[in-house]
């Protein structure tokens, strides 16, 4: 779904998304998510290692800065 748009920033900002994102977020627990995104690394340049805390290391595979992510998602 997020290929269809440039940014991870973008596709938030389409209320379809939006949609889309709470449908997931209901779906899957945290350990799922963690799970997927550690299957999704080989095709992803930032590695975990790169950074010293979980929440860097999602600010830079989604290309936002944590206040970013505390607004959206709390």
């Amino acid at each position: 779904m997020l290929r269809n748009y440039p940014s991870f920033f973008d596709a938030i900002e389409n209320p379809d998304f939006c949609v889309y994102l709470k449908q997931v977020r209901r779906k899957l627990g945290p350990e799922q998510a963690e799970s997927q995104i550690i299957q999704l690394q080989s095709r992803c340049d930032v590695k975990p290692s790169d950074y010293e805390t979980k929440s860097e290391y999602v600010t830079a595979v989604m290309g936002v800065d944590s206040k970013w992510i505390k607004d959206y998602f709390g």
